[in-house]
C-alpha cells in the first residue's frame, strides 16, 4: 500500500517533477558553460571591476567563491533561481495531505485498512524523492557540461559531491517542516503559505 501512495503521488505530480528536474540540469549546464566563458575571457573580476566599487567586487568573491572557474560552478548549487525551484518541487510533495484533505480524498484513502502511519511513511517517500531529484539534477547538468567543455580532469564531477548533498539535505529540512504544516492544514494553499513564510524567515 505504501508503494501505490508513493506511485500514485509520483504520477500526480509527474509533469511538475520533470520539467523541473529537466529545467534545473540545463540551469546547471548553462552555469558551466558560463563559467568556462568567463574564465576564457577578460575574467569575472575584471569585467565586474568595471561596474561595480573594488570593496563590493571583494565581497561578491568573499560571499559566493566566484574567485576560481570550481567556485562559478558550485555557485550554481546556491542560485536563488536553483533554490526556487528545489523548494517548490519538495513542497508540492510535502502537502500532499493538505491536498488530499481539501479535495476528500483523504477520507477515502483512510477508510481503507491503511493505518496513519503507513500513509505518512508513502508521503515522506515523496518529500525524499523531491528532495533528491533536484540534487541529482543540478549534479548531472554539472557534469554533462564539464564534459562538452572537456574541464573534466582539472575539474572532476565528484568535487561537487558535498555541494549536491547539502542541497539535498537542505530541501529534506524543508520539506520536513512543510510536511508538519500540512498535516495539520485544511487546505494546500494554507500549508504552503505557512512553509513560504517560514523558509523566507529562516533565509533572511
Amino acid at each position: 500500500m505504501i508503494r501505490t501512495l508513493f506511485l500514485r503521488g509520483a504520477r500526480q505530480h509527474a509533469g511538475l517533477l520533470g520539467a523541473l528536474t529537466l529545467g534545473l540540469f540545463l540551469f546547471q549546464w548553462a552555469i558551466v558553460w558560463v563559467a568556462s566563458r568567463i574564465e576564457m575571457g577578460p575574467g569575472l573580476r575584471q569585467f565586474l571591476g568595471s561596474l561595480l566599487p573594488p570593496g563590493l567586487v571583494d565581497t561578491i568573491f568573499v560571499q559566493f567563491g566566484l574567485a576560481s572557474f570550481g567556485g562559478a560552478v558550485a555557485f550554481g548549487y546556491q542560485h536563488p533561481l536553483a533554490l526556487i525551484a528545489g523548494i517548490a518541487m519538495v513542497a508540492v510533495m510535502a502537502t500532499l495531505p493538505a491536498q488530499e484533505r481539501e479535495t476528500g480524498f483523504l477520507d477515502l484513502v483512510l477508510s481503507r485498512p491503511l493505518t496513519r502511519t503507513r500513509y505518512l511513511i508513502g508521503i515522506c517517500l515523496l518529500v525524499l524523492l523531491g528532495a533528491l531529484l533536484p540534487a541529482l539534477a543540478l549534479l548531472a547538468g554539472g557534469t554533462v557540461g564539464l564534459v562538452v567543455i572537456q574541464a573534466g580532469e582539472t575539474v572532476p564531477w565528484n568535487r561537487f559531491l558535498p555541494s549536491a548533498l547539502m542541497v539535498a539535505l537542505l530541501l529534506l529540512a524543508v520539506g520536513a517542516y512543510t510536511l508538519l504544516f500540512a498535516t495539520s492544514a485544511h487546505r494546500r494553499g494554507t500549508a504552503v503559505t505557512q512553509a513560504v513564510g517560514i523558509t523566507l524567515l529562516f533565509f533572511w
